[in-house]
């Protein structure tokens, strides 16, 4: 990485820094780390706030999920709390079911404590994750289908159903997928359902319609050299499915604050920027609550 590269990482990060958020929980006499947001609007005397969950990619932190993504400003002007978790190592191991569990313990503990600490509204609770963050996002939807009211997917699939590290309860969940063509996991891996598949997989079980509504979005980014369509497929009970489907998109959230691109080894693949993510993510996810 050169230091041209570097200069508006580094204007973020000092940023980030004058207004440091993170904060920390005991679970099982270990301590976790987590970020949280609280909107500029937060009162604890007015109308309970929903909350955003927002994981992180292998390898990151919460800190740097909260630059990457610029999810703190989406919260300020829609008044939502937004909380961005650490994984063990600062990965997801969403395969190693031991981990699996401690995760979902520190899931479970962070959950009850910020429900204690903050006026949140326990019906709006949803998660969304990046790569590994957003594979992970899925195990959680089995574990606290009864809590977690919709879930958004940003270029991660579901994990094969014989490798799944906890029981598929099968729940219907609201289920909102941002995917590039081109991403390296697009089509599967040993241990990762296709997109297509993990469509599949959550049409039958939200019950919808298998034939979407495609609708091509404006090409805003000619120089991103990828173009997007949504395809959204009509359910039974609200249990809506809305793919972002991004032709010729790499392994990004797209619009992101940077690209990451220039701080990784890998080719990750085109940059798209024709759609603010946070905002749809946000769109999607508030029309849903738990009953």
């Amino acid at each position: 990485m050169n230091f041209k590269n570097f200069i508006p990482f580094l204007i973020l990060l000092v940023n980030s820094c004058a207004f440091k958020s993170n904060s920390t929980i005991m679970v099982n006499d270990t301590e976790r780390d987590y970020t949280i947001h609280l909107p500029n609007s937060y009162s604890k005397h007015k109308t309970p706030y929903p909350i955003l969950f927002v994981l992180h990619g292998n390898p990151s932190k919460s800190w740097q999920m909260k630059l990457y993504t610029g999810m703190n400003a989406t919260s300020d002007t829609n008044e939502f709390i937004v909380v961005y978790p650490d994984a063990t190592d600062n990965r997801w191991y969403f395969l190693d079911k031991k981990i699996v569990h401690n995760e979902l313990e520190y899931f479970r503990f962070l959950l009850d404590d910020l429900k204690r600490q903050y006026n949140i509204d326990a019906s709006k609770i949803y998660v969304s994750g990046m790569s590994g963050g957003g594979i992970f996002s899925l195990i959680l939807t089995q574990v606290f289908p009864d809590e977690i009211a919709a879930v958004c997917v940003v270029a991660g699939n579901m994990i094969k159903l014989n490798q799944f590290p906890v029981p598929i309860n099968s729940t219907a969940m609201p289920l909102m997928l941002i995917h590039g063509t081109s991403d390296y996991i697009y089509e599967g891996t040993e241990s990762l359902l296709s997109v297509q598949e993990t469509l599949d997989y959550w049409i039958k079980v939200n019950n919808c319609n298998s034939n979407p509504v495609t609708t091509l979005l404006p090409d805003v980014n000619k120089k991103d050299k990828s173009f997007v369509t949504t395809l959204q497929y009509p359910c039974k009970d609200h249990n809506d499915i809305l793919f972002y489907k991004i032709d010729n998109g790499g392994h990004h959230w797209p619009n992101s604050k940077f690209n990451a691109n220039k701080f990784v080894k890998r080719d990750l693949g085109e940059l798209n920027k024709d759609f603010d993510t946070n905002q749809e993510i946000w769109n999607f996810v508030s029309r849903h609550e738990v009953h």
